[in-house]
């Protein structure tokens, strides 16, 4: 990513009631409203949607936001990477967004089914407290300002929901698995690596370029 770019991550879990099921122009909407010398756009569909309808149909459904400018990432990896490294995450009830969140990223809302989150849950919490993103206004100062005013330090409301134990699953995970199998856990701490750089997908083939 070009230095002084934002970068805007699009995240939708599945269901005709997430952000993409809601309204899939979103993506191309936003990519199209960012000049790209100053943002940078990427889209993560939950991999459920991408089992569910095939990955030729999302992505012939993405395609414009791909002529747009955005990237989009496939299931298997890449989501990780771009929430470390975002500036904003556009998302609906899915747990992406409630990581972004719990990272101190700024968050915008495009969907949020309110009778289908469990009350008093995290993810409905969160609902609760994050500004819609809406959609029919303009875009970038919706943006801009969402990124500007935010505060890093709301993600500490957030992280508590996600872990009780924060830094400490790598070494629980390893010692329950051990447990399980009635093996002596080795006496070295348990390693983890750092996130894989994210591989954005091409266009499909035969789209116009």
């Amino acid at each position: 990513m070009a230095d002084g770019c934002s970068l805007v991550v699009v995240s939708s879990t599945w269901g005709p009631h997430s952000l993409l099921g809601h309204d899939l122009s979103l993506p191309a909407a936003v990519a199209g409203a960012l000049p790209s010398q100053h943002y940078k756009v990427v889209t993560v569909p939950h991999p459920v949607m991408w089992a569910w309808h095939g990955h030729r149909q999302v992505r012939a459904w993405l395609s414009q936001a791909q002529r747009q400018g955005s990237g989009l990432l496939p299931p298997e990896e890449g989501w990780r990477a771009a929430l470390v490294a975002s500036d904003l995450v556009i998302g609906d009830h899915g747990s992406v967004t409630l990581y972004a969140a719990a990272l101190g990223r700024p968050v915008l809302l495009a969907a949020f089914p309110h009778e289908e989150v469990y009350p008093g849950s995290a993810i409905e919490l969160m609902g609760r407290a994050t500004p819609p993103l809406e959609r029919g206004s303009a875009l970038e100062p919706q943006i801009r300002q969402a990124i500007d005013g935010h505060a890093p330090q709301r993600g500490d409301w957030y992280a508590p929901l996600v872990s009780s134990v924060p830094g400490q699953a790598a070494a629980r995970l390893r010692g329950l698995m051990y447990q399980m199998m009635r093996l002596t856990e080795p006496d070295t701490a348990a390693q983890t690596s750092p996130v894989p750089l994210p591989r954005l997908l091409p266009r499909l083939e035969g789209e116009p370029r």
